[in-house]
C-alpha cells in the first residue's frame, strides 16, 4: 500500500463504499488498481506526492472522513415503505404491517405481511458492495419516525438509537381494524441514517414517506 510521509492511503482516502470510486491504474495493490472513494462524495486533502498523468491522486479521491452519501439505499421500487390492504366490510378484523430489515452483509429487504398471507422481501437490494460478506460490523444504523397521523398503530423500531450492524435491525409497522369498520392508517416519514462506527461518519441519510393502512371497500 503506498503511503504519504509515513501513512497508508487507507488512512488518507475514505474507501469505495457505493462501488463507482475511480482507479489509479498506476498504482497497484496485489494486482489490483488502487480505488477509493470518489472525491465528489467528500473534500479533497493535501497532495500526497503520487500522480496519476500528472495530476495528483488527492484530485480522485475523497479525504478520509469526508465521504457522505445521501442515498446509499437505492429507492426500494415504491419510494416509500409502505403497505395497504383492503378490507372485507365482513364480520371480524384484518391487519396489515410493512417491514423494513437492514443486514450486516449489505443487504436491505423491504416485506408486507397482511391478512391474506406473508409478502417477504418485495424488494430488496444493496446499501454497499456486499463483497465483503459479514462487514456490516464497523457500521451502525438509526430508524427515525415521524408520524401525520397514526389511528394506533403497533411500530417497532429494532434501531431507535444508533445500533451495529452485528445482525440485522429491523423497522416495523402494522395495523388492525374491523372488517365492517371505515379503515385505519399510519402516515409518516421515515428517516434511516447509516454511519461508520470508527468515526461516526454518515454515509447514507435517507428518508422516505412509511405507514400502513387497511381500507374499507
Amino acid at each position: 500500500m503506498p503511503m504519504s510521509k509515513g501513512v497508508a492511503f487507507t488512512d488518507l482516502f475514505d474507501p469505495d463504499i457505493v462501488g463507482d470510486g475511480p482507479t489509479a491504474p498506476g498504482y497497484m495493490v496485489g494486482g489490483v488498481p488502487l480505488k477509493f472513494a470518489d472525491i465528489k462524495y467528500g473534500a479533497k486533502r493535501a497532495d500526497v506526492g503520487y500522480a496519476e498523468k500528472g495530476v495528483d491522486v488527492s484530485n480522485k479521491w475523497a479525504a478520509k472522513g469526508t465521504a457522505q452519501y445521501s442515498h446509499v439505499i437505492p429507492d426500494p421500487g415504491y419510494a416509500s415503505v409502505q403497505a395497504n390492504y383492503p378490507l372485507s366490510g365482513g364480520s371480524g378484523s384484518s391487519f396489515c404491517q410493512v417491514e423494513l430489515a437492514i443486514s450486516s452483509d449489505g443487504t436491505w429487504a423491504l416485506s408486507r405481511y397482511d391478512s391474506a398471507g406473508n409478502h417477504s422481501n418485495v424488494a430488496t437490494g444493496a446499501w454497499f458492495d456486499p463483497t465483503g460478506a459479514g462487514s456490516g460490523n464497523p457500521y451502525q444504523v438509526q430508524f427515525d419516525f415521524s408520524a401525520t397521523h397514526d389511528d394506533g398503530a403497533t411500530i417497532v423500531n429494532g434501531a431507535a438509537a444508533w445500533t451495529a450492524l452485528s445482525s440485522t435491525r429491523t423497522w416495523s409497522a402494522s395495523i388492525t381494524a374491523l372488517n365492517n369498520s371505515a379503515g385505519k392508517f399510519l402516515d409518516g416519514t421515515l428517516r434511516i441514517r447509516i454511519r461508520r462506527a470508527s468515526d461516526s461518519v454518515v454515509l447514507s441519510d435517507q428518508s422516505v414517506a412509511a405507514g400502513v393502512s387497511l381500507q374499507a371497500l
